[in-house]
């Protein structure tokens, strides 16, 4: 398993994930975390599952921050680009002008951000729209509605995204959380 581009989705079912946590739910700050820890862990116990969910929970609350575990600290220009493109969830950033207000060229946006924050930007925002959708959608608020809200195009747009990030689709999601 060599290689930078490696990417492990995993839903733990908020019942499962309240029983963990003695009764609280965690909302994860950031749809991606560089864990190398983590990661021998899971290659050196695949079938230990509780241990792997407990690990992965620690790390998700801040108990365990593993030596490269989030951004690096690097360029600013980076952070900022995280902000404006958090700044701004109901549509897909374009990446060119972000750039040029960063004063890069669209190149070395993505290059910079991946190698700081472990993932491209596109990615990385598309990420952040599928986490704000999902706070809606625990919010009660229609899966259309939700939809547009994050910036897609339509509701089947949001249903395949969200399914592949989260492995249920954002209605099964919806009865879940509102058990």
């Amino acid at each position: 398993m060599g290689g930078r581009g490696r990417c492990v989705s995993l839903y733990v079912p908020v019942a499962a994930m309240v029983a963990l946590t003695g009764g609280e739910a965690i909302e994860f700050g950031r749809p991606f975390v560089v864990a190398p820890a983590l990661r021998r862990h899971i290659l050196s116990r695949p079938d230990d599952l509780d241990s792997i969910v407990v690990a992965m929970l620690g790390l998700a609350a801040g108990t365990k921050r593993p030596t490269g575990s989030g951004p690096e600290p690097g360029d600013p220009r980076i952070t900022r680009v995280m902000e404006r493109l958090r700044g701004d969830l109901s549509r897909a950033a374009d990446l060119t002008a972000v750039a040029t207000e960063a004063g890069l060229s669209r190149e070395q946006l993505i290059r910079s951000f991946t190698r700081q924050v472990g993932c491209s930007p596109y990615a990385w925002q598309l990420q952040a729209r599928l986490a704000h959708g999902r706070r809606l959608l625990v919010r009660g608020e229609p899966i259309a509605a939700t939809a547009a809200a994050v910036g897609f195009a339509d509701q089947a747009h949001f249903h395949k995204h969200f399914r592949a990030a989260y492995a249920m689709t954002p209605g099964a999601f919806q009865n879940n959380v509102n058990i």
